[in-house]
């Protein structure tokens, strides 16, 4: 073997090699290169699945947040609903508190009145009474509206807002009661979530509950108030209106027969000479007691044929009409003395509507009288 061809077989033997080492070293980066590709995928799998715990764990949180704040906000209605003597107070009490935990421009308690609502009680109290442009459809469920515009013609909302953009409305439902709901009002768009609607739709089955045992209550002290006679001075205008407005009109009753039987008492024990006296005070005590703004005494002369005004009381800025009231003919009231003698009394609800030919109309227009009650002494 010459020198040539050694040195060939050597350059063949290094170029085998170092193809070998080549091979070997792609190999190697080849296994590298997927074992870091395997690392990559095993981060971008640990990195998605602490991402999608750190989204649960905050959905979690945002959950726990919710159900904390409805909690909490249910804990202040109880409080607000709790120890209070009627159902007023305890509206009042309840609407500051969804004010104050819930938000908005105002909150109120609103119950249908013909197409529209009005505003039965309020968070701001100079609202309450107020007639809204909500129509009475739409407190028939709950709702949760992004635009509340001014929907019935004829009614603004209160405070000259043009308009609420966000509102909640929950109906309150009670039985033998005029349809109602709490309406949450705020003036800035997407104020109110879904949570929130879920919130008041709790409290008011809550509100329902405790306002429930409040008006048997309530009812339970009127019917034992109207049984035994006896006043009870405060008033609810939330619940149980037909009620109220029974017992209303009973204890006026009663508080004026009692002061009638004063009166009486006192045309009683009056001396003699003091007759006219008595009957003047008395009179001005029936005016003030009936919020009259005459009361007048006629009376029938002996032979019959005529009847003079004696005495008269008038409120303030009311003509006296004594003087015009003298020697009238008796005839003119016959139809009257009939009635009279049957024990009843005379009702004229409106003078104008009179007939024309009835004969004291022209002398009842002439004194500007409206309308009249008349009995017999």
């Amino acid at each position: 073997m010459n020198g040539d061809t050694r040195e060939h077989m050597i350059a063949q033997s290094l170029y085998e090699q170092e193809k070998q080492a080549r091979l070997e070293a792609e190999a190697l980066l080849e296994a590298k290169n997927k074992e870091i590709q395997e690392i990559n995928h095993r981060l971008l799998a640990e990195t998605e699945a602490v991402r999608s715990a750190l989204d649960d764990t905050e959905s979690v949180r945002l959950r726990e947040s919710v159900a904390l704040k409805e909690r909490s906000i249910l804990s202040e209605a109880l409080k607000a609903l709790t120890g209070k003597s009627g159902a007023d107070e305890a509206m009042q009490s309840l609407l500051d508190v969804l004010k104050r935990e819930i938000g908005g421009r105002d909150c109120f308690f609103v119950q249908a009145e013909g197409d529209h609502t009005i505003i039965a009680a309020s968070a701001d109290k100079a609202n309450q009474g107020q007639s809204l442009p909500l129509p009475a459809a739409m407190i028939d469920r709950p709702r949760r509206v992004a635009r509340l515009t001014k929907l019935i013609d004829g009614y603004s909302w209160p405070g000259g807002a043009e308009g609420l953009s966000s509102t909640l409305i929950v109906p309150l439902e009670m039985p033998d009661e005029t349809d109602g709901a709490f309406v949450l009002g705020c003036l800035v768009e997407g104020r109110y979530s879904a949570g929130d609607l879920r919130t008041l739709e709790q409290v008011s089955k809550l509100a329902a509950q405790a306002l429930l045992a409040l008006r048997e209550a309530r009812r339970n002290a009127l019917l034992l108030a109207l049984v035994e006679g006896k006043r009870i001075e405060r008033s609810e205008a939330v619940l149980d209106a037909p009620l109220e407005a029974v017992h209303k009109a009973f204890s006026r009753l009663t508080e004026m027969q009692g002061q009638v039987v004063g009166i009486l008492d006192a045309l009683l024990g009056a001396p003699l000479h003091e007759t006219d006296d008595a009957i003047d005070t008395a009179l001005a005590q029936m005016g003030r007691l009936t919020d009259t703004d005459r009361v007048y005494v006629f009376r029938l002369r002996q032979d019959g044929a005529f009847i003079d005004n004696t005495h008269e009381w008038c409120a303030t800025g009311i003509d006296p009409a004594r003087e015009m009231l003298q020697g009238l003919p008796a005839e003119m009231i016959d139809h009257w003395r009939a009635v009279f003698d049957a024990g009843d009394e005379v009702q004229i609800p409106d003078v104008v509507a009179m007939p024309k030919d009835a004969p004291e109309r022209d002398l009842l227009v002439e004194q500007g009288i409206r309308s009249l009650g008349g009995c017999p002494g």
